[in-house]
């Protein structure tokens, strides 16, 4: 197991640049998603508080909901993130693992398992992030709670 698993990331090193692009991609994604929260934040009515000379921001029912759609999203999007990053690594090494025996070694294995997971698989990988996002902010609410 641990021949397979040396030999395959001397093989296919790009598999060690996955998590790079993935930490790239949460922190690209998190400076849109809290610059979007702080737009929505201001989107509500200015009152002026005359006691305490402090403006409050009003929302109205659809804000809110609006800001807990985007509150769930971000869950979501980062679960299917972190879904579809093990994906490719796993495809990647079935890829590797099943053609190492062959003559001809497999032409990039980290490419056709992206292609397979946005041609194949998302889907699935979306429903899994749907339901691990969920919980992650059933989770949020009742530590918020408590």
């Amino acid at each position: 197991m641990m021949k397979a698993s040396t030999k395959f990331l001397k093989d296919v090193w790009v598999v060690f640049l996955l998590p790079l692009m993935v930490i790239v991609i949460a922190i690209l994604l998190f400076c849109y998603w809290v610059t979007s929260s702080i737009y929505l934040y201001g989107t509500g009515d200015l009152t002026l508080n005359d006691d305490t000379n402090l403006a409050e921001i009003d929302w109205d029912d659809t804000v809110r909901n609006i800001f807990y759609f985007h509150f769930f999203g971000i869950f979501w999007v980062v679960a299917f993130i972190i879904a579809f990053e093990q994906f490719v690594i796993a495809s990647s090494v079935s890829f590797w693992y099943f053609n190492e025996k062959a003559d001809k070694k497999v032409e990039s294995p980290i490419s056709r398992s992206i292609w397979r997971g946005f041609r194949y698989h998302i889907g699935s990988l979306a429903l899994g992030s749907f339901l691990l996002a969920l919980i992650w902010v059933i989770k949020t609410f009742t530590a918020y709670v408590s």
